[in-house]
């Protein structure tokens, strides 16, 4: 069911969408037909510019709206490798922004040398290419890393997440556990407030696929294995109590500078630390 807020943003953003998208498109096809109307200076990073934020729409859409409508939920699940393309649209998005905001001071700054030099046809192609050479080089280099989709229902935003997991670094492990915490934080909160069990569940195993099952998951449900993905209420809390425990033992671990679990006297990591709290 659709709130009305939604119905209000669909009511704007499907319209502009289609319009927008059938400008960017005639706007390819006079460029390619060198439209003397449409200088070869400026309109090139408009295109740009429009394809970005179109292909931003249609993300946005699949990934984010769909799902909370109770369509393509398990795409967070099964396409988590489909996060990197994100790195290379938000790149590219930023770099023809600043390309354009350029183009247009050098326009009123250097007009003589704004066609003659700096945005002449050759220039603006080598510019573009570069555009998108950076835009996927950093692309590339953050796919090296795991990555995944979270959402953030509070925000309503969809957040891409680089996991640096090293089980026997600590330090790699505290940058997971930061968006670790947020993810039950959310959790947490969305329970507090009588959130239907499925809403928690997005987020539950959006962080379990996250990082493979392997900060503070227990299995204790065998949920990698189960298909209904089905779970009790009892079964949420104590699956929240579990990740969070481990989060703060991490947290006082890290704040402590490896120093000697509190508990049982070990050095560096403690591994047993949930098992030294049930003795002491």
């Amino acid at each position: 069911m659709l709130s009305v807020t939604e119905i209000i943003v669909l009511a704007y953003k499907v319209p502009t969408f289609i319009v927008y998208s059938t400008l960017t498109v005639r706007l390819a096809i006079q460029l390619y037909q060198g439209s003397k109307r449409h200088s070869p200076e400026f309109y090139p990073f408009i295109l740009i510019d429009g394809v970005v934020a179109n292909s931003y729409f249609i993300f946005e859409t699949c990934l984010l709206m769909l799902p909370r409508w109770g369509m393509l939920t398990d795409f967070f699940k099964s396409n988590e490798r489909t996060a990197r393309l994100g790195y290379m649209i938000c790149t590219l998005f930023e770099m023809s922004c600043f390309t354009i905001a350029l183009n247009r001071c050098i326009a009123i700054q250097k007009p003589h040398a704004y066609s003659t030099r700096v945005f002449s046809l050759k220039g603006v192609k080598i510019i573009i290419l570069v555009m998108i050479s950076i835009s996927f080089g950093f692309g590339i280099g953050l796919a090296c890393f795991e990555s995944a989709y979270l959402t953030s229902d509070e925000m309503n935003k969809l957040f891409i997440a680089i996991c640096f997991l090293t089980i026997s670094s600590i330090a790699a492990e505290s940058d997971s556990c930061i968006i670790c915490h947020e993810v039950i934080s959310t959790a947490q909160t969305k329970f507090g407030n009588g959130e239907p069990e499925s809403s928690l569940l997005t987020d539950l195993t959006s962080l379990c696929y996250s990082f493979g099952g392997q900060v503070g998951c227990t299995n204790q449900f065998n949920c990698h294995n189960r298909k209904d993905k089905q779970f009790t209420s009892q079964d949420i809390i104590l699956c929240i109590q579990l990740v969070r425990a481990h989060i703060d033992s991490l947290y006082s671990q890290f704040e402590a500078g490896f120093s000697a679990c509190e508990f049982c006297g070990k050095n560096n990591y403690c591994t047993q630390y949930d098992t030294c709290i049930d003795d002491n």
